[in-house]
């Protein structure tokens, strides 16, 4: 995906829409492609301030969704910086505009870990407002970040375990972790990997191990072929399919 420097669809919209679709690539590695999106994302979030350096509401969106990018790269205390700004600028707006921003803002502070934070401001946002559907709603996005960062939580913990040489406990962990609502590629991945090499030896019962990570590659089958993790996916299939 890229924006053309000199596209006519230039709008805020789209430079950010541009950004949030990089932050699958920033998953919290060292890698060189982590590093390089990393880098293209605050290039263009750079982009989108010279370009519109008027705009208010686009200064708290740019400051807003650069939180996330830091923190998926784990530069945490960047990403506490541009967060602290971001809620400050919401807090300066007239009510029809922390309204129109309320999605993209719960759904930010859901990204980087701030649960309470967002639950502070849908219960102030219901004493000030009737739009019980607009607040059933933001509420969803917290429980659904919550379950994203338990199942990230225990993805790292089998990380660990795996990297530990620990593979039968990596896996219980890996176990754990898709069992939780809105489990991510990544972890599917993990997991399928996991599973896989346990399939593959000849001291334990293989069918299990098979089964097992036939589900998980299963639920990899709709990931879409210009995703960057479609080549692993791809290389497990075929280990999978020669066992």
């Amino acid at each position: 995906m890229t924006l053309a420097t000199d596209s006519c669809y230039h709008s805020p919209d789209n430079y950010l829409h541009y950004v949030r679709a990089l932050l699958v690539k920033i998953d919290g590695t060292s890698t060189k492609l982590a590093r390089d999106t990393f880098k293209e994302a605050q290039l263009f979030l750079a982009r989108l301030r010279k370009e519109f350096p008027k705009g208010r509401t686009v200064d708290l969106r740019a400051a807003l969704l650069e939180g996330p990018v830091c923190f998926r790269h784990q530069k945490l205390d960047e990403a506490l910086r541009f967060i602290k700004q971001a809620s400050r600028m919401m807090e300066e707006l007239v009510p029809a505009q922390r309204i129109k921003l309320a999605d993209e803002f719960v759904g930010t502070l859901a990204l980087v870990d701030w649960f309470d934070e967002a639950e502070q401001f849908v219960h102030e946002l219901q004493k000030h407002t009737n739009k019980p559907a607009l607040a059933n709603r933001l509420r969803q996005r917290i429980v659904d970040g919550r379950s994203r960062a338990k199942s990230e939580a225990l993805n790292l913990e089998a990380l660990s375990l795996y990297e530990l040489g620990k593979i039968s406990d990596a896996h219980g962990k890996f176990r754990e972790a898709v069992k939780v609502k809105g489990a991510s590629a990544n972890l599917l991945l993990n997991a399928a990997k996991v599973c896989l090499e346990l399939a593959e030896r000849r001291d334990l019962n293989q069918t299990d191990w098979q089964d097992e990570c036939g589900t998980y590659l299963n639920r990899l089958s709709q990931l879409d072929r210009c995703d960057h993790r479609f080549e692993t996916f791809q290389d497990l299939e075929g280990r999978y399919a020669a066992l």
